[in-house]
This record gives C-alpha cells, structure tokens and sequence, in this order.
C-alpha cells in the first residue's frame, strides 16, 4: 500500500491539462462525457498512468507481479488519486479529525484513509511550503485560474469570480491565499497532525505563511484607501 501510495503521488495529475474538473462539465467536454461528470481529472490521471505503464515499452515495472498483488496496487493507486478531488476534500477533514480523535487502534480502513490523505495532503502542500516557494507556485496556480476564467467568458459559460483576478493584482491574490489557507488548508492540515504528529513543522510553516499573506494584505488594502481618499 505504502509503494502504492508512492506511486499515486507521482501520476496523481499526469496529463493535467491546466483546468478544473468544473470547466469540463461546463464545457461539456469529452473527458466528462467519458467520466459521466464525476472526478473528471482524477479519473483521466489514473487511466493515463495505467496507460502509460502497461502501454510503453519497458516502463511495465509492475509486469513479474502477482495478478492479486497487481490488482492491490491498482485499487490503492486509483484510490489516492480519486482523493485529491477537492469535492471530497471537507469529507476527508473530517473523517481525519474522528480518525484523530479516535482511541480504538487503526484497522485497515483506517491505514487506507490515511494513505489518500497523504496524497492529498501533497496535492495541497503549497501553502506548507517555504514562503518563497509558496509564493511561486500561488502566482502559478492563480494565473492558471485567470486563463480559466478567460476561456469561460469566451465560450460564455458561468465562471468563478475568485478565478477572474490575475495574479499581478497584488490585493486580490493575498485575499485569495489568506481565504485558501484559513478555510480550506489548514484545518486539513491541523486534522493531519492529529495522525501523524511529526508534519507540524508543516502546519507551523503554514502560519507564517497565513501572516505573510495577512500582512501583504493589509498593506495593499492600505494603499487602496489612499489613493480613494485622493481622489475624492
């Protein structure tokens, strides 16, 4: 399962085409057609990584195992990947903090709750990061929001208006962040600590990063009063 796991997390978003599940139904796109609207993406990841092993030549590194050890592997791999689907994201914080919570000794759903978790956990690891790495790749993910909002208005279908901003919008990326971080990150992440107590060094990063956003946010809602008040 741990090999599994390891395995999920590399090709959780192999192919990733550089919009959200929502964009593909909007669209009606032939990924959601195949996938009936459900887990659009993480089902194509976990095909096409399949794909890729069983299909290029000498990349079958599964190829000498037993069909009931490969048929494990697959089930876990396809179940990480399935878990980094955000709908199930607030699901799995709360099934982590009862895990957490729990005094019974984990059994076999437990262990298996906790792999996809980690992998989501690696999905949603930004903001755990170094600040300065975490402020790479939130410009990075944030204009790949605005691509998505702009191809929305294009084809004239509903967009999220959190998605409209581009990241050079200073303000509107910090109340992003600061939003992303105290709703949706880091109550995944305090739940994580509760299973594996070694990953606070992550959560601690994750506040600072939480007041490195706060302040840049204040600041430029600052200097917006300013030049309000100027103008008036």
């Amino acid at each position: 399962t741990k090999f599994a796991a390891l395995m999920g997390a590399i090709a959780h978003d192999v192919g990733h085409p550089g919009f959200n599940n929502d964009y593909f139904v909007k669209t009606r796109h032939p990924l959601a057609i195949r996938y009936n609207d459900n887990s659009v993406l993480e089902s194509m990841h976990a095909s096409v990584a399949f794909e890729l092993m069983l299909n290029t030549p000498n990349a079958n590194f599964l190829r000498k195992t037993e069909t009931s050890t490969y048929e494990v592997i697959r089930k876990n791999v396809i179940a990480v990947i399935l878990a980094t689907d955000m709908k199930i994201h607030f699901e799995l914080v709360q099934q982590v903090n009862a895990l957490g919570q729990s005094q019974e000794p984990p059994d076999d759903k437990a262990k298996d709750l906790v792999l996809r978790c980690l992998v989501h956990a690696g999905d949603l690891s930004n903001p755990v990061l170094p600040t300065e790495l975490y402020c790479q790749w939130a410009y990075r993910v944030v204009l790949e929001f605005h691509h998505q909002a702009e191809m929305e208005k294009k084809r004239g279908v509903p967009f999220q208006p959190f998605m409209e901003h581009h990241p050079d919008n200073t303000l509107e990326l910090a109340k992003l962040q600061c939003g992303f971080v105290s709703f949706v990150v880091q109550p995944f992440w305090n739940a994580m600590v509760g299973v594996l107590p070694h990953v606070q060094t992550r959560v601690d990063q994750l506040g600072v990063n939480l007041k490195y956003w706060q302040a840049i946010k204040a600041e430029e809602e600052e200097k917006a009063k300013k030049v309000a008040e100027a103008g008036q």
